[in-house]
């Protein structure tokens, strides 16, 4: 969830055929194409290296006819400038598939071949700012022959395109256009707005610094053009909006509220007055992997860059800061997400005071590197709160101090939500290629694919159980309602278990049995319930080890005690009877397994299930180990004098 290895996948699996060289080349393509323009490393390296040796595999039109699919992801500006470097085909559709931000092509225009140029200028879907680049740099009025031998240029200007060379022979090269003159000069219009013609260079100039010709009217020595200003910005359009701005200050002034919070975009007049100390109301912030900060806003970075988040803890700056380690610490130690943390700030006037912290990990694109933090910093209290706040109205309640009014289960869940999306998306693209819904797909692929779904199913499992203990620990669940028999669950679930025992000769034996042992509980929760400690305690139960287990029923309660195993007995016996919901004891990778998360969480969910269902779990020590008993609420039937039946197998 951290990283995508898609690139590397794709990198690592073999390609014995033509097919599969395609293949691969149409999945580089995709996912270099979709790939973020500031993304780095020797991956991607190696990933347009085998790109350009898998292009001379192809002729240039079946690699332009891949160019031309239509899921086909083009938005890199590295992959479109290295593309249009190759052979015209190829280089025009790229250009013709390419979906990039106006920044993007601004930046890029600049670096491609003159001949894509022309290229570019026929795409009409680019907006106003590429094609006035393109524009200066005479874009529309170049014309180089494709590998076909036909004059490829755009007559966008009124120009004639040049003539075709003759066959069998060298292109012919475009004559140089003669001197425009500007009062001659057809006017075009770009996006609504007048756009000038680009003349030919004079004296090595670019087209955009070419001078206009001198006409024999005009005089010789150039003069700088008259500046004439709109009607509502003369000097009295300034004296009266210098007055706005004084009047408005003294207002703010008068009334006593605060300053205005500091931008870096608010001038000042130049009247030699002393600006005073701007107040920074939240600012953004960028650390390394160290947790120190590299970047922030403009007009706070000179006052933060270089401080270790680690000392702005509000524990440890209570403290001193020496010599402690913070919460915050900790959670920068384990890169763990940042929400909602006091800290506190001292330095400069802007900066210094009550802060919360809000930051998310940031890890490479990649390889899953861990890089820093993403973060912003917000003032706890206002500055100068008692002006700012709006007078209370009878009746109404405090405001809040600014911390999440969201409980931790409540926070879990929407973690939860916000994971299982992806995930189930992963399984079900994962499904699509096993079952090659969409075509053939090679076996290595199914075979990837048919691992991945199992470990999204896996994922899917133990988000439903850590999201079930979230819910009943916060009460916003119960256990569904209804009537079972804890003794045939129990039967139901050793014969599940059977298996497993008899194959490391772990014996698993009733103790004794009282028939029936009804619960108010669906047997669907019944099920689980049994499933759940038993299945956990034969995981871990070591070759050769025996259990018992016995069932009961006093006072109205039904009770099933197991003996615990060995392991589990040492581990009590260390640290003690709490350490046992706390174990992180996993089990063998081919035994049944209750969760994904290991033995004590899967006996702190069936405490919790026993406990909302009027029961409980507890362990009880004997002489020579410790058991297992879990309490559950009968009810009341009829007794049919056979209650406990002999030692020996159950039925």
């Amino acid at each position: 969830m951290r990283y995508d290895d898609r690139l590397a996948t794709v990198l690592r699996l073999p390609t014995p055929g033509r097919n599969m060289a395609r293949v691969q080349l149409t999945q580089l393509l995709d996912l270099l194409g979709a790939a973020p323009s500031e993304a780095r490393g020797d991956l991607l390296d190696a990933a347009y290296l085998r790109v350009s040796a898998l292009c001379t595999e192809f002729p240039d039109a079946e690699i332009a006819a891949m160019l031309g699919q239509p899921g086909l992801r083009l938005r890199s500006p590295r992959l479109v400038a290295s593309l249009s470097h190759a052979a015209p085909a190829v280089a025009r559709a790229a250009l013709h598939a390419a979906r990039l931000e106006e920044a993007s092509w601004l930046d890029l225009i600049p670096a491609l071949p003159p001949a894509c140029w022309s290229m570019l200028w026929q795409r009409r879907d680019l907006t106003p700012g590429p094609r006035e680049l393109l524009a200066r740099l005479g874009g529309g009025r170049i014309a180089l022959a494709n590998a076909g031998g036909e004059a490829v240029a755009s007559d966008d200007l009124g120009g004639e395109p040049p003539l075709a060379a003759p066959s069998g022979t060298a292109p012919m090269a475009p004559s140089p256009a003669p001197p425009v003159n500007l009062a001659e000069a057809p006017s075009l219009s770009v996006g609504g707005e007048p756009l000038a013609v680009a003349t030919a260079p004079v004296d090595g100039a670019s087209p955009a610094e070419a001078p206009a010709p001198l006409t024999d009217t005009e005089p010789k020595v150039a003069t700088p053009p008259t500046a004439q200003l709109p009607a509502d910005e003369g000097i009295g359009a300034i004296v009266r909006r210098i007055e706005a701005f004084r009047r408005t200050r003294e207002a703010a002034q008068r009334e006593g509220a605060a300053p205005l919070p500091y931008s870096q975009d608010a001038p000042r007049l130049p009247l030699g007055e002393e600006p005073g100390a701007p107040v920074a109301m939240a600012f953004d912030i960028e650390t390394d992997c160290d947790g120190c900060v590299i970047r922030a806003d403009a007009a706070i970075g000179p006052m933060v860059v270089g401080l270790w988040l680690g000392d702005i803890g509000e524990d440890n700056a209570s403290e001193g800061g020496a010599g402690t380690t913070s919460a915050l610490a900790e959670l920068i130690a384990h890169q763990q997400p940042i929400r909602a943390v006091a800290t506190h700030l001292t330095g400069a006037p802007a900066i210094s005071g009550a802060w919360q912290l809000d930051a998310i990990p940031q890890f490479d694109i990649l390889g899953g590197r861990f890089v820093g933090y993403l973060g912003r910093l917000r003032r706890r209290a206002p500055v100068n709160a008692a002006a700012l706040a709006p007078p209370s109205q009878p009746g109404e309640s405090p405001a809040s101090d600014g911390q999440p009014t969201d409980s931790h289960a409540d926070r879990l869940r929407q973690a939860l939500h916000e994971l299982r999306t992806p995930v189930n998306a992963i399984q079900g693209f994962a499904e699509i290629i096993q079952q090659q819904l969409f075509g053939p797909t090679p076996h290595e692929y199914r075979a990837l694919a048919a691992v991945i779904a199992a470990d999204a199913a896996r994922m899917l499992a133990g988000f439903e159980e850590l999201e079930r203990l979230a819910r009943i620990d916060s009460g916003a669940m119960e256990l569904t309602a209804g009537t079972s028999d804890l003794a045939d669950c129990v039967c139901g679930t050793l014969a599940r278990l059977e298996r497993h025992t008899s194959a490391h000769n772990i014996a698993l034996e009733l103790d004794g049995i009282a028939r029936p042992l009804t619960l108010a509980l669906a047997p669907i929760e019944t099920e689980r319930l049994c499933w759940r400690l038993l299945a956990t305690l034969v995981a871990v139960a070591g070759h050769g080890e025996s259990l018992s287990l016995r069932l009961t029923r006093k006072a109205g309660l039904a009770r099933m005690s197991v003996s615990l195993p060995a392991a589990l007995v040492a581990l009590i016996d260390g640290e003690g009877e709490a350490a046992l919901f706390r174990a992180a004891v996993h089990p063998a990778q081919e035994g049944p397994s209750a969760g994904m998360f290991g033995t004590g969480f899967a006996l702190r969910l069936a405490r919790a299930e026993a406990r909302v269902a009027g029961g409980g779990l507890t362990v009880e020590r004997e002489r020579d180990g410790a058991t297992l008993c879990l309490y559950l609420p009968g009810l009341t039937q009829i007794d049919t004098g056979h209650s406990v039946e002999p030692r020996g197998k159950f039925p």
